[in-house]
């Protein structure tokens, strides 16, 4: 939910005007919202090369993933991880673009 959502639902479930604090979040989120675009689109670029280097350095410092009997054990696996990586990198994404860290708190 972007902050925006967030100070209205909060302030309109405790029947009261924004507060000034809450005006000054919207006027922050609103002016870094062309840096935030740029990063959400850079992610989204170069989404396959940031996951083939996460599981990468990630099954070089845990190779018991991708030994046998590991989650990433087989093509099969290891391609069911890289999706998921994907899905978390998405995730990630959107919470940029929201100014928002729920979107990932509520899937871990």
């Amino acid at each position: 939910m972007s902050v925006v959502s967030q100070v209205i639902l909060n302030a309109d479930d405790e029947l009261r005007y924004p507060s000034t604090g809450e005006l000054k979040s919207i006027k922050e989120y609103l002016e870094t919202g062309e840096q935030r675009l740029r990063i959400a689109n850079a992610l989204a670029e170069n989404e396959k090369k940031i996951v083939q280097e996460a599981s990468k350095q990630l099954w070089q410092k845990r190779p018991d993933f991708i030994a046998p009997g590991g989650n990433a054990y087989g093509d099969k696996q290891r391609a069911l991880c890289l999706r998921d990586y994907g899905w978390y990198l998405r995730l990630i994404t959107y919470g940029v673009l929201a100014g928002d860290k729920e979107p990932i708190e509520k899937s871990a």
